[in-house]
């Protein structure tokens, strides 16, 4: 058809199928691109006007009595609401309705499945072919895997199983799920993957994994340095054949050994005098941290050893004032100590135990104090 039904050059020619060699009917295609192939020449009645392809769920223009697919009449009315046939004016309202009876008659047309070309034998009525097609096993698919494959759907369980590249499988070696695609990238780092010796030893298939431990530990060909490399030997050979070169010269092998030694134990003197020094440092560096702690403590506990010798000493006259380590009133404040006479002093003497806060200078002798002394509080508790 040259021109369509108004007149103008047809622009849906490609839409149009025509009957292959051979076959006794015509083709037609819909616009969901599924293709009728029909058992009998299609008549023109069964066409639509509008796309020229088999009609689809039929509309009646009652003016005129043509037809056209229901999905093609909105297009037809927003253009232009005239019959693309005869060209009468189209009422919409009154003048077009579903025509049913007309549908029935479609459904009833013979049609060949649409894939006779792949060799489908499959023939019936047009109602019938879309359930046809849903377990036609001739219908071409995508695999589910998305590995790219397009196959019949007879083929698809033996594609799955066996050939698809995306199915999983477990590697051989280390017993992973991987899948096919992934088989050959997966076996060249596989730690269970078995490779020769590269120095040809007798030892056979070696695991990757092993392989390294193998050529450091275990291989007789491989070139390794002499165990006395540290003492200064430099001879290399391959591991079988070192036995032979210590054999062979014994003594000089054991000076070195000796003067390796020798090193040794002086860096080890060596060591332990930094040791010694490091460890007198740490406990300088504790003792002034345990200093800083009770300096800058908000609360002084002062625990006094050996109580007995210094009330002896007080009431000698020996040391009749002892003095607590000092701390301060506040990060910024003053530097204070307690001061406690055991066995008293001046009018107390021999009568109370003298408790007395008292300032101190930078030196850390007691110093007349020049503020008014702050509130503090003072508990006395018997060790236990």
């Amino acid at each position: 058809m040259d021109n369509d039904f108004m007149g103008r050059p047809s622009t849906r020619a490609e839409s149009r199928m025509f009957t292959p060699q051979g076959m006794d009917g015509g083709i037609l295609s819909d616009k969901e691109d599924m293709q009728y192939i029909f058992c009998s020449p299609l008549d023109k009645i069964y066409e639509c006007p509008v796309c020229s392809n088999v009609l689809r769920y039929p509309v009646l223009f009652e003016e005129c009595g043509h037809r056209c697919c229901a999905s093609c009449l909105p297009e037809l009315l927003r253009i232009a609401p005239k019959c693309p046939v005869d060209g009468k004016i189209i009422d919409r309202e009154r003048e077009v309705s579903v025509d049913r009876l007309f549908q029935q008659e479609l459904d009833a047309l013979e049609v060949k499945c649409c894939y006779v070309n792949r060799g489908c034998t499959w023939f019936g009525e047009l109602k019938d072919l879309e359930m046809h097609l849903e377990d036609c096993r001739y219908t071409p698919m995508k695999c589910p895997r998305n590995c790219g494959i397009e196959l019949e759907k007879s083929q698809l369980r033996r594609h799955l199983q066996e050939e698809c590249q995306k199915r999983g499988i477990r590697c051989d070696f280390c017993h992973i799920p991987i899948t096919q695609e992934e088989e050959r990238s997966h076996l060249e780092v596989c730690g269970k993957f078995l490779l020769p010796c590269p120095n040809g030893c007798k030892k056979g298939d070696i695991p990757r994994e092993e392989m390294e431990f193998h050529l450091e530990e275990k291989c007789p060909q491989q070139e390794i340095p002499c165990p006395f490399a540290n003492a200064g030997c430099d001879f290399m050979s391959k591991r079988k054949n070192l036995h032979k070169h210590i054999k062979e010269d014994p003594i000089s092998h054991l000076g070195m050994a000796c003067d390796t030694i020798i090193a040794h134990g002086k860096e080890l003197d060596n060591n332990m005098k930094q040791l010694a020094m490091h460890t007198n440092k740490i406990a300088d560096l504790e003792r002034t941290v345990d200093t800083l702690e009770k300096l800058y403590g908000c609360q002084l506990v002062w625990r006094i050893e050996k109580w007995e010798d210094k009330m002896s000493e007080a009431k000698l006259g020996r040391k009749p004032t002892i003095f607590s380590p000092p701390f301060l009133t506040t990060r910024h404040g003053y530097r204070m100590a307690m001061s406690l006479c055991p066995y008293g002093d001046g009018r107390d003497l021999k009568s109370y135990l003298q408790n007395i806060k008292t300032l101190k200078d930078s030196f850390g002798q007691p110093s007349t104090p020049v503020y008014n002394p702050e509130q503090v509080s003072k508990c006395l508790k018997e060790k236990l």
